[in-house]
């Protein structure tokens, strides 16, 4: 019998009830007696080098699986270099756009089911294609060179590099993004319980919310989808998370709890993401018994989601499954004790090859279909949230099926004061490196469905680090540079302290994902420029000489 059966089921619903009390209102720092609120502990030992436990979501929730804002947005303000330092901006570059890049487009923005989509190649995009996360043809990642995967990016820069001449990016970071989280959780210190709840509860009351309102996303997916095929058109699709459970130097009861609903939320937002496009099987790996709880709870909570569906009615056709990896040889790399990207990829790569037995290979790729139905690879992963839109599907698949690597831009969300204050108006006191919410800090609200962040190619400052003020050199990210240590106390303004985060403003708030800031750019200073999109054909067009593109509502702005 497998581990899913009848009894299980059942459980769903007092599981997703405890959870969500716990996440919502943090109650065990009300009440750290209520035993309810320690949720189920897990012992999975694996019998061997792989172990999986996995579900399939099939019209209704769960069938058995095998044994194995700102409301408003300001006044847009342009950002000027303010202050003692100086920055100058990078030589602007001739971009040309080839005709091996223009055959890749595809779509009319006047169809309602079909976006024009413009791509950027390797020449556009080297310095700033990494994000952790990219979706390729099955037959590229069978040849993709794993064993010399040495750093936790190479699984990022060993796919550039191999494929350099055929690797994509969107021209509208909205056709293909993520939301990276984790820093933002680690730089608030989210899970201490010397903390209030304000940050943890914000985060993961978003990404429940979003968890929740996954299966009409589904159901809307495929209803679009199958006047056209029976599935969706990124079905075929074999997605894998490297899974590490969020551990906290704060073992007590409260910080155990709030790392656990964090692991989970994250997850369960990365995995509903891509439920979204319709991915027909996803794999999160792990190494030990806490990576498997937090993924077995993970699988629950989203499955509740589903259960309410009737058999009528189909939402999505997509297997879960974990899979955990304790083959040494998968894990360790000559720079990494631990590399879980290498692992993931190792492990699949030897199933898709032939190189392990059957029943081990099973636990890979699953039993419903024949290896031959896959057809592309996703890797990402447990922080990163996609965002994408149905309308750019039929672009990314014709990407693909052209043999493209197809890499998403990467959001960065900063910790900022709108997203720190409670409902009751209790502010969090974890930090105080917090951009404020006035002047030149605001932020836009973007419906990833149909607006728009238009790509800025080189248009980016270049920092020199020892001018800044005080003569203090940063030394950290920089995003975070207006908080060193050094000038606190010296009376810096905030336009100062921050002039580089000025580079990126308005910042963007994605209502239909995490729903907390971010710059609109990434954390190697790539910018877009976000845009509310004002007739249905309007889309960002194809880049200027200058590398930068500009929606058709601004055309008389492109000459720029």
């Amino acid at each position: 019998m497998g581990w899913l059966d009848s009894r299980w089921v059942r459980c769903l619903p007092l599981v997703l009830a405890i959870f969500q009390i716990v996440v919502m209102v943090d109650t065990i720092l009300k009440n750290p007696n209520n035993n309810n609120l320690k949720g189920n502990k897990y012992n999975i030992a694996p019998s061997s080098s792989v172990s999986e436990r996995g579900i399939t979501i099939v019209k209704k929730g769960i069938s058995t699986g095998g044994e194995d804002a700102i409301d408003t947005q300001a006044e847009a303000e342009t950002a000027s270099p303010t202050g003692t330092g100086t920055e100058t901006e990078k030589n602007l570059y001739t971009y040309t756009y080839s005709d091996d890049v223009e055959n890749d487009e595809i779509g009319d923005g006047n169809e309602s089911t079909q976006r024009t989509v413009y791509w950027m190649d390797h020449t556009a995009i080297y310095d700033n294609y990494f994000s952790g996360t990219w979706i390729q043809p099955i037959e590229r990642f069978q040849r993709l060179n794993v064993d010399i995967m040495s750093s936790l990016e190479d699984a990022s820069h060993r796919v550039f590099f191999e494929n350099k001449e055929d690797v994509r990016m969107t021209v509208d970071w909205l056709d293909f993004a993520v939301e990276h989280l984790s820093k933002w959780c680690k730089k608030l210190d989210i899970t201490n319980s010397n903390h209030n709840s304000v940050a943890i509860d914000k985060i993961t009351g978003n990404l429940l919310r979003y968890i929740q309102a996954t299966p009409e996303k589904t159901k809307v997916l495929l209803s679009k989808s199958e006047s056209k095929v029976d599935k969706p058109l990124l079905h075929p699709t074999i997605a894998v998370i490297s899974h590490g459970a969020v551990r906290t130097d704060d073992d007590t009861p409260i910080g155990n709890e709030r790392s656990k609903n964090l692991t989970v939320t994250t997850l369960g937002a990365t995995i509903t993401s891509l439920l979204r496009v319709g991915i027909g099987r996803i794999v999160v790996t792990g190494l030990d018994d806490l990576d498997a709880s937090t993924a077995m709870e993970t699988f629950r909570l989203i499955g509740d989601q589903f259960a309410a569906y009737t058999d009528e009615v189909v939402i999505v056709d997509t297997e879960l499954a974990y899979v955990n990896i304790t083959e040494e040889k998968w894990i360790k790399s000559e720079y990494e004790d631990v590399h879980r990207p290498r692992a993931t990829l190792y492990g699949l790569q030897e199933a898709l090859n032939g190189n392990l037995d059957k029943v081990t290979a099973e636990k890979w790729l699953g039993t419903l279909h024949d290896q031959s139905y896959w057809k592309y690879i996703y890797s990402t992963e447990p922080d990163l949230i996609l965002q994408t839109r149905f309308e750019s599907l039929p672009a990314i698949h014709k990407a693909l099926e052209k043999g493209r690597v197809v890499m998403p831009h990467r959001l960065q969300p900063v910790a900022h004061k709108l997203d720190l204050v409670g409902s009751n108006g209790e502010k969090y006191n974890g930090s105080d490196q917090i951009i404020p919410a006035k002047g030149k800090f605001h932020a836009m609200e973007l419906d990833g469905a149909v607006d728009m962040c238009c790509d800025d190619g080189r248009n980016n400052p270049k920092w020199d680090p020892k001018d800044d003020p005080a003569d203090t050199p940063c030394y950290t990210w920089w995003y975070d540079c207006g908080y060193t240590r050094e000038w606190q106390g010296l009376g810096i303004s905030e336009k100062v302290k921050h002039r580089r985060l000025l580079y990126y403003v308005p910042f963007i708030r994605l209502s239909n994902g995490a729903n907390i800031i971010s710059i609109s750019g990434s954390e190697h200073e790539r910018k877009c420029r976000p845009q509310k999109r004002q007739t249905p054909s309007d889309v960002c067009q194809r880049p200027t000489s200058s590398g930068r593109s500009f929606a058709i509502s601004e055309q008389n702005d492109s000459t720029q």
